[in-house]
């Protein structure tokens, strides 16, 4: 039986950077995130793949609202698509990868995103090296990166 692609995109990154993903995981009230490994230093790596998905910027977005009142909680947000994905070359989707690097500001220490793109036979096509970077130099102190929204001091 042939393999999800969300599934085999899974194995691709399992397989690349040495994660393991756990399951799925409740965000609280702002829905249910696919697959999440939990690194040494107890990031979470969220792993979201478009292979259909006309409207990626919900993925993006539901996370921020969890973290925004899980503070202690940090996130390397992995962007997953195919060449084929509905999501990647439109307007959506260009949208969603603004939202996502708009977020790693806003949210500094607590969230990376980086969009990953695979061919279906497990090729990384874009975002290997900064995945292998973000997995490896995490964001590790509030206000490294200034903020768009929060005013400094202020808290959730």
């Amino acid at each position: 039986m042939a393999r999800e692609p969300e599934e085999r995109f899974r194995d691709f990154v399992e397989r690349d950077f040495g994660v393991r993903f756990v399951g799925a995981r409740q965000l609280g009230e702002w829905g249910t995130v696919d697959n999440v490994a939990i690194l040494d230093d107890g990031r979470w790596v969220i792993l979201e793949v478009e292979a259909s998905q006309k409207h990626p910027c919900t993925n993006v977005l539901k996370v921020w609202p969890y973290l925004d009142v899980n503070l202690d909680t940090r996130v390397v947000f992995v962007h997953g698509f195919y060449p084929d994905s509905p999501g990647l070359a439109s307007n959506r989707g260009r949208l969603s990868t603004w939202l996502g690097e708009r977020l790693s500001l806003e949210l500094e220490w607590q969230y990376q995103y980086v969009r990953v793109v695979y061919t279906h036979d497990g090729h990384a096509i874009e975002g290997a090296a900064e995945l292998r970077r973000a997995l490896a130099e995490p964001r590790t102190e509030p206000g490294c990166l200034g903020s768009l929204f929060r005013k400094p001091g202020a808290s959730s």
